[in-house]
């Protein structure tokens, strides 16, 4: 999803596209926070790879992190922008958490 946003950022210099790789570098950044409590795919290939439980997360949040540094560069989108993008993104996170810990507590499934 990262790299396909990446390249449709950079060819048509799509705004949208930057904010699907946002997304996909938010998810990624989210789900090694996640890991701390219980490792994820990447953190299992990792260990299986025997590089690690942090390698190969930590290299797929930087990879996306640098991807999302050169499109925000080319599209001119300043760290406010961005700023704004994690607290957005941070919010809608928590309340799907949040949503999901409340009616798991009543019994919907």
């Amino acid at each position: 999803m990262g790299l396909i946003a990446f390249w449709w950022s950079l060819v048509r210099d799509s705004r949208l596209a930057y904010v699907v790789l946002f997304a996909a570098w938010f998810e990624r950044m989210a789900a090694a926070f996640v890991s701390l409590l219980n490792p994820n795919d990447e953190a299992r290939i990792g260990l299986l790879l025997g590089i690690g439980t942090w390698t190969l997360p930590a290299a797929v949040v930087l990879g996306l992190l640098a991807l999302l540094w050169i499109a925000s560069r080319r599209l001119a989108i300043g760290w406010k922008a961005n700023i704004v993008f994690y607290l957005v993104s941070s919010m809608v996170v928590a309340a799907v958490v949040f949503a999901d810990a409340a009616m798991f507590a009543n019994g919907v499934k």
